[in-house]
């Protein structure tokens, strides 16, 4: 029998057909019965909640609820099934039958379109980017030497951030015409740049680093108002990589977190010689490992922190490369 099947399926597949929302912690929105798009002014999860075995749903506003049959006869007729006269459950039933749904006892799997994440005017981050100093260029100013200040302190080795050629510093604030994404009250904190790529290679966006001698929150920044979810900073061999095309003389692909361990990762190839592509990410960033296409047999070495958060982030990129065999390391084993 029709029904039986159908309330044998998930919520989620058939919610998602009706045109309901995922929203966090397994809830949908909005409530098909009321109308609700959250639970409450400070619960921000959609209103419609499942049952554990996820084939019932219940709203925690109106408190309308059923199994799947039910759903979709509230959002097609406005109530539950039962409640229905013969001719409305009809068309309920020609609903799960014309629209594919019932297949074998199963949600008719969909394709989801990709998720296009929100990024700042590319043309504006070049310029930001071309309008930026590279440190070899750096002009000698109070602002400036406070720049380099922040390097010397934290053991960098300028000339060679000077060749890695993936930091700049960005201009003073009187020197440049922010864009609305890139407040110009940041420009005398957040200094040294670096730009950020999709999983493509094309540049996508900008993360800066905040200098001085204050303890500054955050320590970095992305473009106000947008996103930085699966962005990579990378070095020249790194781009390349992204970009699918690795040099043969690749020895390596290093992995490491945030735009700091990025500069002195950078700066160690460079000083032991070593052609290796680094790639850096931030929250959200390595759950988007596995788009990028790493030559086989390449060596891959991660370098997280050796934290909680750094363990995930670890754990993220062995099942995003794999089969790749990854190693363990920290970068001052490189220097």
């Amino acid at each position: 029998m029709w029904i039986e099947s159908a309330q044998n399926l998930s919520i989620v597949g058939v919610a998602q057909r009706i045109g309901l929302g995922s929203r966090r912690s397994n809830s949908f929105s909005p409530c098909p019965a009321c109308g609700a798009e959250e639970r409450g002014s400070s619960d921000k999860r959609g209103p419609l909640g499942q049952t554990r075995d996820a084939k019932g749903w219940r709203c925690h506003v109106c408190g309308a609820g059923g199994d799947v049959v039910d759903l979709v006869s509230h959002a097609i007729k406005g109530d539950r099934f039962r409640n229905l006269t013969k001719v409305d459950q009809q068309e309920v039933k020609t609903w799960f039958t014309q629209e594919g749904v019932v297949l074998n006892n199963a949600v008719k799997p969909q394709p989801k379109p990709p998720r296009q994440r929100v990024r700042p005017p590319v043309l504006e981050v070049a310029e930001l980017w071309k309008a930026a100093s590279p440190l070899h260029r750096l002009q000698d100013t109070r602002s400036n030497n406070k720049v380099k200040k922040f390097l010397l302190d934290r053991s960098f080795d300028i000339d060679l951030l000077a060749q890695s050629k993936i930091v700049r510093v960005l201009p003073e604030r009187k020197n440049y015409r922010w864009p609305a994404w890139w407040p110009g009250t940041w420009s005398s904190i957040y200094r040294l740049a670096v730009p950020a790529f999709e999983t493509n290679g094309q540049l996508a966006s900008i993360h800066v680093r905040a200098i001085g001698d204050k303890q500054v929150k955050p320590k970095s920044r992305w473009p106000k108002g947008f996103e930085a979810g699966g962005l990579f900073l990378a070095n020249k061999q790194g781009i390349e990589l992204l970009r699918g095309n690795p040099s043969k003389s690749l020895e390596g692909l290093l992995i490491c977190e945030g735009i700091t361990d990025m500069l002195r990762a950078c700066c160690s190839v460079i000083h032991e010689n070593m052609n290796i592509a680094v790639l850096s990410g931030t929250s959200g960033s390595f759950r988007e490992m596995s788009k990028i296409v790493i030559p086989k047999n390449l060596n891959v070495y991660v370098a997280t922190d050796p934290d909680e958060q750094g363990e995930q982030y670890a754990s993220l990129i062995h099942k995003a490369v794999a089969p790749h065999t990854v190693y363990r390391l920290n970068l001052d084993e490189l220097e």
